[in-house]
């Protein structure tokens, strides 16, 4: 999590709004009452971090606010809570038409407010945090005293907030920042000291990833999940446990490129713990969800959109982004193509895309292309495409795709998976994004009813070093896999010739679907009436 994104906690103090409660009189769980899973029924789009300005959606490309609230600030006294600050921000948000994420966290790190327990807690039971050397104070959160109150607080939080319909998710706020790991490096050791184990850890995340479970049945939730504390193999564990009981999953760090991303050898004792594993394992069965920053991880145009197009390559059903990442006026085009794609399935998508790129990482990357219901197949006969990175200084060159007429190469072959488009009776929209390099020209054919390679076009370049886009609608597509394929992907559905005379650079391909139904208003988030205070 970025610094300076937490750095908007020490503005809480000084926030003020209207007061409104939720008063729901749903059921109180009790501990140790286990639930069905939630079905994921959270509202997809863009969120903003540490939403207290409360960003209006007619001002950016957004869709509703995202804040933590640290537990001392709500429990003020022993059984007494202070609930007004998450209320006034509710309503706020609720004004606007804006579902809200909501999570309580215990701690902050060095950087952004550090031990938010309430420190009459820690009077009661000393035993529930672990001093170490520099006087640092830190959650034991393994303790049993600490998850007993947790939990008890818990419970009166999901008393007052579960089932509240201006709340979309709530974040299972674990550890350091919310997230899987204890605390800084630097206190690892003393963690350790204390009596933590990569075992214990995990064990103690299961814990309280149950606790919200119980806490908030009738709630949505998302494990904040990839920091570990000793062994990347944690994440595997925890991820596997959370999903499996129908929680979502949440990457804090969404950037264009990693590494330890996709650890996919067999035998490895390490395999399904990268970075992506847990997502590409479980993105059909709970929800996907990322953060990232203007200040950190996508830094201008270039790394917002390839971050982007690296967050919906694994089916995200929301983003929370920094306000000064949402509010650049240049990030609004892909902010909105992002808002067309969060959340769509295989039934529902606007498109399917194939964004072109290969990674500059070795140890365990994402290798190929950032692609959404449809792929860019290598192994189809003179299709094998080459890298590159850096063609000039524009977004959609920072990585891209060449043919290879030099070595037989000169097409790139694409493929639409069925479950979108099969043997279809729709119009479409073909559009292809190019490096007008060079006066050559490049073709594209496609299956059509009538002619498995009929032409949708020819293209000839001007040569103008920029990046443009060609675009044709298609009314007689039947996309039946007919045209050559290779590997897993045994036929395509249409192709980019080079024609020989020059070789072409490709930046996103993409398939619209023209005739789709609208998608559905979503429902006004309702502003609930005051309630009486406890």
């Amino acid at each position: 999590m970025a610094l300076l994104g937490l750095s908007l906690l020490l503005l809480a103090s000084g926030w003020s709004a209207p007061a409104v409660s939720a008063q729901l009189g749903l059921p109180t769980p009790q501990k140790g009452q286990e639930f069905d899973a939630v079905p994921p029924e959270l509202r997809p789009g863009i969120y903003v971090f540490y939403d207290w300005g409360n960003l209006d959606p007619n001002d950016a490309p957004i869709t509703g606010g995202q804040l933590s609230f640290p537990w001392e600030d709500i429990e003020v006294s022993p059984g007494q809570y202070d609930w007004s600050p998450i209320d006034r921000w509710l309503a706020r948000e609720a004004a606007l038409n804006k579902p809200t994420a909501i999570g309580f966290i215990s701690y902050n790190g060095r950087c952004c407010g550090g031990d938010e327990v309430p420190p009459f807690l820690y009077d009661q039971h000393p035993e529930m945090r672990v001093i170490c050397d520099d006087s640092w104070s830190i959650p034991k959160y393994w303790s049993n005293a600490y998850l007993t109150e947790l939990e008890r607080f818990l419970t009166e939080a999901g008393r007052r907030y579960d089932g509240d319909p201006r709340i979309s998710f709530v974040l299972i706020d674990v550890g350091i920042y919310g997230e899987t790991k204890p605390g800084n490096n630097e206190h690892h050791p003393c963690l350790a000291e204390a009596g933590l184990t990569s075992d214990l850890w995990v064990s103690t995340v299961n814990k309280i990833v149950d606790i919200h479970r119980r806490a908030f049945p009738r709630t949505h939730l998302v494990l904040q999940y990839a920091p570990v504390f000793d062994n990347i193999k944690e994440r595997r564990e925890f991820t596997d446990y959370a999903a499996s009981h129908g929680v979502g999953l949440k990457h804090n760090g969404l950037t264009p490129d990693a590494d330890a991303a996709v650890i996919d050898r067999e035998g490895y004792s390490l395999k399904g713990a990268g970075q992506y594993d847990p997502m590409l394992k479980w993105w059909q069965k709970v929800s996907i969800g990322w953060e990232s920053y203007e200040a950190q991880y996508m830094t201008g145009l270039t790394n917002t959109t390839w971050g982007v197009y690296n967050g919906l390559d694994k089916h995200a059903d929301f983003f929370v982004f920094a306000r000064d990442l949402v509010t650049k006026p240049d990030r609004e085009k892909i902010l909105r193509f992002a808002l067309q794609h969060l959340g769509k399935t295989i039934e529902d998508s606007p498109s399917a895309w194939v964004a072109m790129r290969e990674t500059e990482y070795a140890w365990y990357p994402q290798y190929g292309n950032y692609d959404f219901f449809m792929v860019q197949n290598d192994e189809a006969p003179g299709g094998r495409t080459v890298p590159l990175w850096n063609v000039s200084s524009y977004p959609e060159g920072r990585y891209t795709r060449r043919t290879d007429i030099a070595t037989g190469n000169p097409y790139m072959y694409f493929d639409i998976e069925d479950g979108y488009l099969l043997d279809t009776q729709e119009r479409v929209r073909l559009n292809i994004t190019y490096y007008d390099r060079g006066t050559d020209a490049f073709e594209v054919r496609y299956d059509a009813w009538s002619n498995p390679n009929k032409l949708a076009g020819v293209v000839h370049k001007t040569d103008t070093g920029t990046w443009k886009t060609v675009s044709w609608t298609l009314t007689d597509a039947r996309f039946s896999n007919r045209q050559p394929g290779g590997g897993d992907h045994p036929g395509s559905d249409f192709h980019i010739d080079a024609l020989n005379d020059g070789d072409e650079i490709i930046h996103l391909v993409q398939v619209e679907r023209l005739d789709l139904p609208a998608p559905p208003a979503p429902t006004p988030t309702p502003a609930l009436p005051r309630a009486t205070p406890p």
